[in-house]
C-alpha cells in the first residue's frame, strides 16, 4: 500500500454511495423458504426422506434471504487522499477496492429526460466502468464527482425515437444516444 491507501482509512469520507437492500430478493427468498417449510412438514409426517429434503431446501432458502438482507454495496469518495473506495460487504465483513482519482478517465451520466430513476452514474476508469448505485438528484451528483475528480463529465439523453419501417406503415422504437 501506498500512503495515499493507508490515510484513507484515518479519515472520514467526502461522500458516499450506498446501494440501497435488494428487497425482492429478500422477500423471494423469504417466500420460497415458507413454501418448502409448508411442504417439509406434512411431507415429514407421510415420508420422512422427503420431509427432510424439503427441510434442507426451507433452510437453505432462509440462509440467502439473510444474506440478501445483510449485502449491502458503496462507494466512498476521499477527496483528501483523493481515493475512491468500492466495498461489497455482508454485515460486518467487507471486501474492498481503492482506486486512485488519476485512474478515473470520466464520469458517465445515462438519463431518460423524463424519467430520472431510470438515471445512471458510471465512473469510468482505465480498465473497468463502474456503476454508481442509484441516487434521487443523479445529474447533481455527477457534476458533484466530476468537479471534485476534476475529470471529464460525460452526459449522454437516452430516449425513445420513433422510425418508420422499410413499408412507411409501422413504427419501430430503438433507443438513441444523443
Amino acid at each position: 500500500m501506498n500512503r495515499n491507501e493507508q490515510t484513507y482509512y484515518a479519515e472520514k469520507p467526502t461522500l458516499i454511495f450506498a446501494a440501497r437492500r435488494n428487497w425482492t430478493a429478500v422477500f423471494f427468498f423469504t417466500a420460497l423458504s415458507a413454501l418448502h417449510a409448508a411442504i417439509a412438514i406434512p411431507a415429514y409426517l407421510s415420508k420422512p426422506t422427503q420431509g427432510i429434503i424439503a427441510g434442507v431446501f426451507c433452510a437453505g432458502f432462509a440462509v440467502f434471504a439473510v444474506l440478501a438482507y445483510l449485502a449491502r454495496r458503496e462507494l466512498l469518495f476521499f477527496a483528501g487522499s483523493r481515493i475512491v473506495r468500492r466495498c461489497i460487504g455482508l454485515g460486518g465483513l467487507q471486501l474492498g477496492q481503492a482506486i486512485p482519482f488519476k485512474k478515473v478517465r470520466a464520469v458517465r451520466l445515462s438519463h431518460q429526460p423524463d424519467a430520472s430513476p431510470r438515471s445512471q452514474i458510471d465512473l469510468l476508469c482505465d480498465s473497468s466502468e463502474i456503476p454508481c448505485p442509484a441516487t434521487a438528484v443523479p445529474r447533481q451528483q455527477a457534476l458533484c464527482l466530476a468537479m471534485m475528480m476534476n475529470v471529464r463529465l460525460i452526459h449522454l439523453n437516452v430516449a425513445p425515437v420513433q422510425e418508420k419501417n422499410a413499408m412507411g406503415n409501422g413504427r419501430i422504437f430503438k433507443d438513441a444516444q444523443q
